[in-house]
């Protein structure tokens, strides 16, 4: 089970504390853990949500949590994503003041999503989302738009769903085959990447092909191509099928 930690920002404390006492786990004793151990590894994801009232205290606290180098040493766990609230009602005005939502984006995106680790952007709950809204949010990298009133239950299945889409492959390897010369006297090493799916497949995917060859005066240039000169029976080798491995066959992405 992996956690994911949400940070949460709605001024609607009623709502915060269903969300929060939904998805954050419980602190039981060491016997009642062992007895929900076989429930827990069942559980792909689990949740954990920082709630914050306002911008400026969510602001602080992913300041906090991912741009302070040893916050580690202090117990404070990297965000993953953000969720915030919007206003009951859009006021161009408003949201331009500081701490406001817009203020709270153009921090973020000032010290950079990357350098944060918000490649996974946001998630923007309203009570309705205009065109311009829905855009300018867009901009800013929001991903989802929720609705109130948020049904939890369609909130922890959408979720799963995000983090299934999100999640990179826990491994990927390069393979490289051994070079091999055509008839046309050009040599081309074949390039795979390899990894696994997000249900645990395995998978792999072509990369260019390095092609070398001997310009008028001799010398060696270097090209990149998907295709080659030659027939596939040239370039493939029962000696090294990208397509075996020690834990089975690897299907290709296209």
């Amino acid at each position: 089970m992996k956690n994911l930690h949400i940070l949460y920002i709605d001024p609607e404390i009623k709502t915060a504390g269903q969300i929060v006492s939904y998805f954050n786990p419980r602190v039981y004793s060491d016997e009642i853990n062992k007895y929900f151990q076989d429930e827990k590894e069942a559980v792909k994801y689990q949740f954990i949500f920082i709630h914050k009232k306002d911008f400026k205290e969510g602001f602080n606290t992913l300041k906090a949590h991912n741009a302070d180098p040893i916050a580690s040493q202090r117990g404070l766990p990297p965000i993953d994503f953000i969720i915030f609230t919007l206003p009951k009602t859009y006021n161009r005005v408003k949201a331009n003041q500081k701490h406001s939502y817009l203020d709270f984006l153009e921090k973020i995106h000032f010290l950079g999503m990357e350098r944060l680790g918000l490649w996974r952007g946001f998630w923007a709950i309203g009570y309705q989302f205009t065109e311009t809204l829905w855009r300018e949010l867009s901009w800013y990298g929001v991903r989802n738009f929720l609705t109130k009133p948020v049904i939890i239950q369609d909130l922890e299945n959408q979720l799963n769903q995000y983090m299934e889409l999100t999640e990179p492959s826990p491994n990927a390897a390069l393979e490289t085959r051994p070079p091999k010369t055509l008839k046309s006297g050009k040599i081309v090493t074949q390039r795979f990447l390899r990894l696994k799916s997000s249900d645990g497949k395995p998978v792999h995917m072509a990369l260019p092909s390095i092609i070398q060859t001997n310009d008028v005066k001799g010398q060696a240039v270097w090209q990149y191509s998907y295709q080659t000169e030659g027939n596939q029976e040239e370039l493939e080798s029962n000696e090294n099928p990208v397509q075996q491995d020690i834990e089975g066959y690897y299907s290709e992405i296209r």
